[in-house]
């Protein structure tokens, strides 16, 4: 009979079904890209992946965890955020893995935002300025040295023009309400547009997601 047959197929593919749908899934976090390669977070530490597909490699072999990675605008280094010694700092090492290189040594979080586009610095949101009041933007030399405040009230995440005339940032502030570094509240502004070497603007020009 017909349904027989439906049936026995039903009965042979189940069990590959049933296999699919109980595979874990990954949770593959903040990817960053360059020309041949993607890096990404996944059970706390940077693995790397060609663009084309292939098999993830770790890049790092220490315990503490690693975020936010970022690579410099010639794709040669990685900068990211890792808590290796109780406190989380801005680290650099070159793209394909290596010893990382400790930018930052302060009790704030630093959490790294991406570079500037000469590819010289990193920058960073931290709330080491005044902690009860918010993150700011800093930038720090990938060589090494003091990291530098950026001239914002405050904001958490930024990002470079290509010629480094202006700054897109997220603030803290959301409709009046504050939200700590990471806690981005879904529907709300999420943007303003600064010139790079410039006072704040009165009014944070505004992108709607």
């Amino acid at each position: 009979m017909k349904w027989i047959r439906i049936l026995a197929l039903f009965l042979a593919a189940w069990p590959l079904e049933t296999k699919a749908l109980g595979a874990a899934p990954l949770i593959l976090r903040q990817p960053a890209l360059n020309r041949d390669a993607i890096v990404f977070v996944f059970a706390g530490h940077l693995w790397r992946v060609p663009r084309q597909g292939g098999d993830a490699v770790r890049l790092t072999t220490n315990s503490g965890w690693e975020q936010y990675p970022a690579f410099s605008p010639d794709g040669s280094r990685l900068a990211f955020s890792a808590e290796y010694d109780g406190n989380v700092d801005v680290y650099v090492m070159p793209a394909s893995g290596g010893v990382p290189a400790r930018l930052t040594s302060h009790p704030a979080d630093d959490l790294v935002s991406g570079w500037t586009p000469d590819g010289q610095s990193v920058l960073f949101s931290s709330d080491r300025a005044m902690p009860t009041d918010g993150a700011r933007l800093y930038t720090v030399s990938a060589a090494g040295g003091p990291a530098a405040e950026l001239p914002l009230p405050i904001a958490v995440r930024g990002s470079f023009s290509p010629d480094g005339g202006h700054l897109a940032y997220v603030p803290t502030f959301y409709g009046g309400h504050r939200a700590g570094p990471g806690r981005f509240l879904p529907g709300q502004p999420v943007a303003g547009l600064l010139p790079a070497a410039q006072e704040p603007l009165e009014r944070d020009l505004c992108l709607q997601p």
